[in-house]
């Protein structure tokens, strides 16, 4: 018996040995590997939202292969984010977007086959002599509905900016229709393009000028509706305007005053919706990275 408890000890004894032994064990070159997991999906994660920003969808298996290797393989530098954004905003779908996203915040989404129907009504009514006394405002609503439906074609070719699109979606009777009355237009445009309610002077003014009288709206002069849109597309508070929506609709939050001032004049000086776009579709915050 006091044999076997002998050697019962004796094993306890190695064994806790043995196990001390282990744990002081050190390797040496056995240190953990990178932890590349994070930075593919933020990668990953990047050409995701890039795509819906400026597609409106998520990107194929392929696309996102493609990319994917690109990016992670450039370390996500700068200039493979300016040619991946920029490879977006070429094609077709991109461009398709822009007047999608102007139809759903100007038009409510409007059915485009509505524009045909409208124009050939207007079409026939300027054939009809009865109508000579409204003649001049039956041709400016036909033309208007001509040049809404030439907004995907120009987008594609190129020979339209954002500005004029903008101008288009709010000259016509469907906006109108939206914003029934001088006043709910003028203070609708002011929201959508300004963010803002516009003063009691602008107020005045925006809507004389809108019906037809000669005034001064933001240091230009203007006697009507046409000529009211056109100031306001050309203002700073314009361009303005639309830096605020992008840093919103990216970035989830406020433009700073910094932001405000630096993209504001770098858009009136370019006049480039795409750079615009560019500049803060590359930025490290929009990318995810702290």
């Amino acid at each position: 018996m006091k044999k076997i408890i002998f050697l019962l000890i004796v094993a306890t004894t190695i064994l806790i040995s043995c196990k001390k032994k282990t744990e002081n064990i050190i390797i040496d070159n056995n240190n953990a590997p990178n932890d590349t997991t994070v930075n593919t999906v933020l990668i990953d994660n990047y050409i995701n939202k890039a795509y819906i920003s400026l597609l409106g969808r998520k990107p194929s298996a392929t696309e996102q292969g493609i990319y994917s290797m690109q990016l992670v393989n450039a370390k996500a530098s700068i200039a493979v984010r300016t040619t991946f954004i920029q490879q977006l905003q070429t094609t077709a779908e991109y461009k398709q977007r822009l007047y999608s996203i102007a139809r759903t915040q100007l038009l409510n989404n409007f059915d485009t086959t509505d524009i045909e129907g409208l124009r050939k009504s207007d079409s026939i009514q300027l054939q009809d002599t009865t109508k000579r006394a409204i003649w001049f405002a039956i041709q400016e609503s036909y033309d208007n509905l001509v040049n809404l439906q030439r907004i995907p074609t120009q987008l594609a070719n190129s020979t339209l900016n954002m500005q004029e699109m903008h101008r288009r979606c709010c000259f016509n009777v469907f906006y109108d229709g939206i914003n029934m009355g001088t006043q709910n237009f003028v203070t609708s445009v002011f929201d959508h393009f300004m963010f803002r309610y516009p003063s009691n002077d602008e107020l005045k003014n925006g809507i004389e000028m809108v019906d037809g009288q000669s005034r001064s709206l933001l240091f230009k002069g203007g006697k009507s509706k046409k000529d009211f849109l056109t100031i306001v597309m050309a203002s700073n508070n314009y361009f303005e305007g639309q830096v605020r929506d992008l840093i919103k609709r990216y970035l989830y939050r406020n433009a700073t005053t910094v932001e405000l001032s630096t993209l504001t004049q770098q858009y009136l000086t370019s006049n480039n919706y795409q750079q615009l776009q560019l500049t803060i579709l590359i930025s490290n915050e929009y990318v995810g990275i702290k």
